[in-house]
Order: structure tokens, then C-alpha cells, then sequence
């Protein structure tokens, strides 16, 4: 028989036409959550947002995704959750439908008809009579109320992961304004453009070259913009990350919730996943984080893959699924096109399932093969149509170490990411020193990783070995972690496997948390001091070892027995902790001063909470505080835009058609323009949102270079004569080729000719930047 979760204690009622929950009582569940949105809001306006695009953005989340796309999953998976878990996943089915809708609009060229199909399905549920129960509670019916605590738990969470987002984001001004953005956000900001005027989108930079990039994340932006009518830049840059981020906070508060069968687990995995992360008390910071604000697909996915799972996990402990495995299949499509990392994992995890059911509990085959057989579709396909990249991956050894800087400093080897036949240069000869240099380097990439080990001493009990959501779990981070460690690419994007599988280390962690403290044959009120005692444990012991880690001195930078001391004296203080700690239980225990599965209980949350709080912990307080004296946000670096750039990109988005297609003279990120510079300007795609006939093509090389000759010389000498040496036949000839309409001239980038103005008029100016509309006067014949 397949193992179920454990019931949860005092949240499942049946409901009855009495047993509604009293007004007061929703209101105290309601109350947290309308206070994170204020401060969201607040946030918001801070960094420029119109208080009128957040609550149209808003009503578009709620209206236009989680409540078409509950209704639906209601209606296909038969158990329900609480509201709010219901309401998660329905977000993503949300999504779901809204690609298709999107895909089918965008093909009949009526892309703003999108905000039609929420009204559809809606209208379909309250219109047939079987579908209206799924608009509440049937008598009889068993469904989940989460306590408040739940809510009171997980909302300030959920707030300071969004307000972090808005103000880390918010260092980027919304248009129209001259400013330094990062060169990504401008790029990603065109795909969004893209995808509103066609799909499958252009490149924006390159116009006629299909975009081969995993546009998803993109297309539900589009989409949000499209329904809602905010202006794109304002999704991309503020309100969509912060939306995300929240929603990554409840996926990994459902899928907890969903192992543990514990209320509790559900609050903790969100602050594991939004703030709390992993342990960083070696003086070399490793990067394992789940969500990343300047990598939206990342963001996305970790939604999508969260989801999935929890789905998943239900139909692997028993639970029949039927057509709700439709939903897992549209899950794991929208996962494929968001990033290239999920479906593989997640079909690793069920591979991990497979292989252990058929020796262990053969129910579990069934379910894992129905994940298996999906994944194998949808794998082939979507490498080919939306998973493609321009620069391949390799099998080699540790290549990440490329990205650190100790490796470097030890080694003296030069950066050359995915070049090493087998392991990283500055390594391949294996000598003794080399061989003490990796061994020191992956101590310092993994050591943050322990709370990890630690907690699976929580999960040798039989019970959990015996639970198939245990080896799913195992599979999908084992999986992730090795491939960081085998893969190479020549952009580190093997880190995003391990990223996507940091981000089931909250719930996971959670679930061990229950596992270890529920054990504790004790009341609520000592195991709740037991976790409280092992948060403060952790937390003490990981500031003693970061003051206990000896500096490395100026003019030792290279110095492998500096850096040793440097890194094993902290990790040697939290050794001699847990064996101090260890044996102090173990004599407590025997004369029988503590409870059962107390030391396990101790270990646990010091190892999941306390230790990483004393490092995440600071860093947050100080930006909230600056948040609620309304600091200024600090100016950052990043690529300027040319003086009267923002005037004239804005006027450009406001007063051209959509499918106009631009030509400019500006493809270096800044100065002149000049063979071999970093070809990163995407200024006109991404702030004047229109289509480019060639403008900056660093990121479609196919050797993934950034100061690469254009694979579109031809295109580019006919591009650039228009504004050096413009004639007739120069104009017409694009004319016909790519529909030029439009031209964005900058005389920072380099002379453009006063011949120009016969064959366009000028349109706006301001700074260096002018806007001409090629028109069609007899002086051009």
C-alpha cells in the first residue's frame, strides 16, 4: 500500500452548512496579509510606481490567474487544500492556460483579446451546475483551514522577500529616465516587447532571427502587460519580481506542508527559501541561492517546479490524480519553456522513485512511470524549440571553480570557464598542491550545504524511507547537485541545477525539522523550546566561528596554509560544538534530565535556522530599516544611457506602432562605435520596446562572446551607411528587407551624416539622440 501523509492536527474540519468560520476569525488570518501589502505598496511608490498600477496589476494576479486557474484545478484534482494552498497552485494552472491563450491570440493577431479567456472560464463555472461547487465548500466535504499562525507566520516573509525585490530592483529608474541599467534587465525587456508583437518571438535585436531562448517567464510578463495594461518596464523591473518571489514563498510553503502533514513546516520552508538560506560562516561566500531578481526564468521555474512537485508527491503516496495529470503535463511544458533545468531534474526524481519502487513498494511504479513518459516527451521537443542556447555545455569536472576567486588567487590560472578537458586548469596536474586547492575550494563550496546532512539524520526513520515523496525529493536535489559538479558552460549556467535544487532544500529541510522535534514525546510548549534552544544554539555557534576565522593578511592572498587556517578553524568550532553538545545530551539522557530524540530535535534546527540566521539576518535588518526611514537607494553601476536617451526611447515607445521595425547606429554598450567592443546596447529593444533591424548582438554569438565580430556583417555595413552614408537605394533596400520604419541616431556612438535628412524626418530630439520616421519624398527616388 503507498504511504499517505500524516493527517494535519487541528486545521482539517468538514464542512456543513454551519461550519463556516466566524467573520472575526477570517479577518485575523486576513490581517497579516493586508499589512504585507501595504508595505509592498509603500515600497512601490518609493521607487517610483503609480499606486494605480499596483492595484491593476494586483486585480490582474488575483482576477486574471488564481481564480480562473483554481477553479479549474478544483476541478480536476479531487482532494482539496486550504484556500491559499489551493489558490497557489491555481496560480500556476493559472499560467498554464494563460500560455495557451496567448500562443492561440497572438497567432489570430488579436493579442489584446488575452484578458478574455479569465472571464470565459469564469463565466463557464458559474453557468454549468456540477461546476458551481467548486466556488465553496460542499457539506461533507473534508477541507483544510490553516491556523493563523500559519498566516501570521508566513506573511512577513512573503513582505520582506517582496519589499527586498522592489528596492534591490528599484536602484533602476522606471522610464522615462536617463540612468545606468544593467545590461540583462534591457535585453530580457525586449523579449517582453517581442513576444506582444509575435510568437514565436524575434530576436529583438536581430529582426527576422527567431528568438532560440527559453521565453516563457517572458510571455507571462507579456501577458500580465497585455491584461492589465501596465506599462512592461514596470512589470519587469518592480512588480513582477516581487509577485514571483511571494509565490515562490507559498509553492515551498505547500509542498512542506504537503510532506510533513505538519501546519508549522509551512511558514518555516518560506523563510528558508526568502531569507534565511543556508550557512555562510567560511570567509569565502558560496552561491546557493534559489531565486535570483536578475534571472526571472530562474524565479519562474522555481514556482513551476514547486508546483509540480507538490502534485506529484500526492499522486506518489496514493492519492489518484486522474485528470489532474493534465495539469502535471502542463506544468512540465510551461517548466521546459521557462528553464532548461527543471524537466530534467524532476524526471530524475521519478527515475530515483522508480528504481527503488520496484525493489521496495511496487504502487509507487505507476505514478513515476506516468512522470517519466511525460518528461520524455516534452524533453525533445522543447531543446529544439524553446531550450535551445547559442553556446553548448560540456561534461568536466568542478568547472564552477572558474567563478571563484580563491581558485584563482591559490592557482595563479588564468579565467577560462568550460576549457579544461577534465578538471579546471589551474587543478588538471593533480599534484599535491593542486589536489589541496581543490579539496580546500569545494570545502568552501559546500560547507553552507551541511544543514542539508544534517537534517538527514531526521530521516532515518523507516517510516520516512518508506515514503516514496522521500526518494522523489532525494532524486531532484541529488540530481541537481551533480550536475553543478559535472557540467561546464561557458556562462556558469550548470549553477542553475544546483539553484533549482537549493530551492527544495525549504521544504525538504522543513520536513525534517517535523521529523525530528514531533518525535519529542513532550507537549507543545517544550518542543516548541526545544526548536527555540536550537535556533539559538545555532545562531551562537556560527557567530562564535566567525569571529574565530583568522584573517588572511595583506600579501598572504596566495597563500594556501593562510587560507587553510582561514577556513578550517570555523568549521573546527562548530565540530567541537557538536560534540560538546552531543555528549551533554548523552549524560542528560542517562540520568534522565531530557525527553527522547531531544539531541536530533537540538541538532536539526540549529543546523536549518540558526546558523544561516546569523548571517542572513543582519543584512535584512539593516535593509528594512533603511526601507522604513525611506533612505535614497544607492547609485549602482551598469551601462548609461546616452545623454536625452530615456526622453527619446520613451517617445519612441509612445508614438511609433508596435510592429514598427528601428534602425540605430548604437551596438556598443557605450562610446563610439568600434570593432570588438562589448556589443551589449539594447536600448532600443528594450526601452523603446520596437523591433531592431541589428543592434546589439553580444548575446547571439554562437561562441557566447561578448566582443565577437556580428554573425550579420553584411547587415550591419547596410544597417550603419544609412546614418554614415545614406542614400536612396540604401534605404530602400532595408525597406524592402526588414519593413524600415524608423531610425534612433546617436552622436555618441558616432557621426551621423546631415544627408539623412533627405530620406527621413526628423521626429524628436533630445541630448545626442535623434528620432527620424523614414518617409517615402521624391528627393529619395
Amino acid at each position: 500500500m503507498a504511504v499517505t501523509a500524516a493527517p494535519v492536527r487541528d486545521v482539517v474540519v468538514t464542512s456543513s452548512p454551519r461550519s463556516a468560520s466566524p467573520l472575526r476569525a477570517a479577518g485575523t488570518r486576513v490581517l497579516p496579509w493586508l499589512l504585507a501589502l501595504g508595505a509592498v505598496c509603500v515600497a512601490m511608490v518609493q521607487t517610483g510606481v503609480p499606486l494605480l498600477d499596483v492595484l491593476r496589476y494586483g486585480a490582474y494576479l488575483v482576477l486574471g490567474l488564481a481564480l480562473p486557474g483554481t477553479l479549474v484545478l478544483r476541478s480536476l484534482v479531487r482532494q482539496r487544500r486550504s484556500l491559499v494552498e489551493d489558490a497557489t497552485l491555481g496560480t500556476v494552472v493559472g499560467c498554464v492556460i494563460e500560455l495557451v491563450a496567448l500562443v492561440l491570440t497572438s497567432l489570430l493577431g488579436v493579442q489584446h483579446w488575452l484578458r478574455v479567456w479569465p472571464a470565459l472560464v469564469v463565466l463557464v463555472f458559474v453557468a454549468v451546475p456540477r461546476l458551481r461547487r467548486h466556488w465553496r465548500r460542499v457539506p461533507g466535504e473534508t477541507v483544510t483551514i490553516l491556523p493563523r499562525l500559519w498566516h501570521w507566520g508566513i506573511a512577513p516573509a512573503a513582505a520582506l522577500s517582496a519589499v527586498g525585490a522592489v528596492r534591490t530592483l528599484g536602484v533602476y529608474r522606471l522610464p522615462p529616465a536617463d540612468g545606468s541599467y544593467y545590461q540583462d534587465l534591457l535585453w530580457h525587456l525586449g523579449i517582453v516587447h517581442s513576444i506582444t508583437r509575435s510568437i514565436p518571438p524575434e530576436i529583438p535585436q536581430v529582426s527576422g532571427e527567431l528568438l532560440r531562448y527559453h521565453w516563457f517567464s517572458h510571455a507571462q510578463m507579456a501577458a500580465g502587460g497585455l491584461v492589465s495594461d501596465v506599462p512592461d518596464a514596470t512589470i519587469l523591473l518592480r512588480l513582477w519580481p516581487a509577485a514571483f518571489t511571494v509565490l515562490a514563498i507559498l509553492a515551498a510553503a505547500t509542498l512542506a506542508r504537503e510532506l510533513s502533514g505538519v501546519w508549522w513546516t509551512g511558514p518555516v520552508a518560506g523563510w528558508i527559501i526568502a531569507i534565511v538560506g543556508v550557512a555562510q560562516i567560511l570567509p569565502v561566500t558560496a552561491y546557493v541561492n534559489a531565486l535570483s531578481l536578475l534571472s526571472f526564468s530562474q524565479t519562474y521555474v522555481v514556482v513551476i517546479a514547486l508546483a509540480t512537485a507538490t502534485l506529484t508527491v500526492r499522486a506518489l503516496r496514493g492519492e489518484r490524480l486522474g485528470a489532474g495529470w493534465i495539469l502535471v503535463g502542463g506544468m512540465l511544458v510551461l517548466a521546459s519553456g521557462s528553464k532548461p533545468t527543471a524537466v530534467p531534474v524532476l524526471v530524475a526524481g521519478a527515475a530515483a522513485v522508480l528504481v527503488v519502487g520496484l525493489i521496495v513498494n511496487r504502487s509507487w511504479v505507476r505514478p513515476a512511470l506516468i512522470l517519466l513518459g511525460i518528461g520524455a516527451v516534452i524533453l525533445p521537443v522543447s531543446s529544439r524549440l524553446v531550450s535551445g542556447s547559442d553556446s553548448g555545455s560540456k561534461l568536466s569536472l568542478f568547472d564552477f571553480m572558474e567563478w571563484v576567486r580563491l581558485y584563482h588567487q591559490l592557482t595563479g590560472a588564468p579565467f577560462r570557464p568550460a576549457a579544461g578537458p577534465i578538471l579546471p586548469e589551474g587543478v588538471a596536474d593533480l599534484s599535491t598542491r593542486s589536489v589541496e586547492v581543490l579539496a580546500l575550494v569545494l570545502v568552501t563550496q559546500f560547507v553552507p550545504l551541511a544543514a542539508v546532512l544534517a537534517s538527514a539524520v531526521a530521516f532515518r526513520h523507516r517510516r520516512v524511507r518508506k515514503d516514496p515523496a522521500a526518494w522523489f525529493l532525494l532524486g531532484i536535489i541529488g540530481s541537481g547537485v551533480t550536475v553543478y559538479l559535472v557540467l561546464s558552460h561557458p556562462a556558469l549556467s550548470q549553477l542553475y541545477f544546483l539553484s533549482l535544487a537549493v530551492a527544495f532544500f525549504g521544504p525538504v529541510l522543513a520536513w525534517a525539522m517535523a521529523a525530528a522535534v514531533e518525535r519529542v514525546p513532550a507537549r507543545r510548549a517544550v518542543r516548541a523550546g526545544v526548536v527555540a534552544g536550537g535556533v539559538a544554539l545555532g545562531w551562537a555557534t556560527a557567530l562564535v566561528a566567525l569571529h574565530a576565522s583568522p584573517s588572511v593578511a595583506s600579501g598572504q592572498e596566495h597563500s594556501l596554509e593562510a587560507w587553510t587556517r582561514a577556513i578550517l578553524v570555523p568549521i573546527g568550532v562548530v565540530l567541537a560544538v557538536a560534540v560538546v553538545g552531543g555528549v551533554a545530551v548523552v549524560v542528560l539522557r542517562r540520568f534522565g534530565r531530557l525527553p527522547a530524540h531531544v539531541g536530533v530535535a537540538l541538532l536539526v534546527p540549529a543546523a536549518i535556522l540558526g546558523a544561516p540566521l546569523a548571517t542572513s539576518a543582519p543584512p535584512v535588518l539593516e535593509g528594512m530599516q533603511a526601507f522604513v526611514r525611506g533612505d535614497a537607494l544607492p547609485v549602482v553601476g551598469g551601462l548609461p544611457l546616452p545623454e536625452g536617451g530615456g526622453a527619446a526611447l520613451d517617445w519612441l515607445a509612445t508614438h511609433t506602432p508596435e510592429d514598427a521595425v528601428v534602425a540605430t547606429n548604437r551596438h556598443c554598450a557605450s562610446g563610439v562605435q568600434r570593432d570588438r567592443c562589448p556589443s551589449l546596447a539594447f536600448y532600443v529593444s528594450g526601452l523603446g520596446g520596437r523591433q531592431t533591424i541589428l543592434e546589439g548582438w553580444g548575446y547571439t554569438s554562437p561562441v557566447g562572446g561578448l566582443q565577437v565580430a556580428t554573425r550579420w556583417p553584411e547587415r550591419l555595413a547596410d544597417n550603419d551607411a544609412l546614418f554614415i552614408d545614406p542614400t536612396a537605394a540604401g534605404f530602400a533596400k532595408l525597406e524592402h528587407q526588414f519593413g524600415l520604419g524608423w531610425l534612433v541616431a546617436d552622436t555618441s556612438s558616432g557621426p551621423v551624416s546631415p544627408r539623412i535628412t533627405q530620406y527621413a524626418t526628423p521626429r524628436f530630439h533630445a541630448g545626442t539622440v535623434t528620432v527620424y520616421e523614414v518617409d517615402g519624398r521624391p528627393g529619395r527616388q
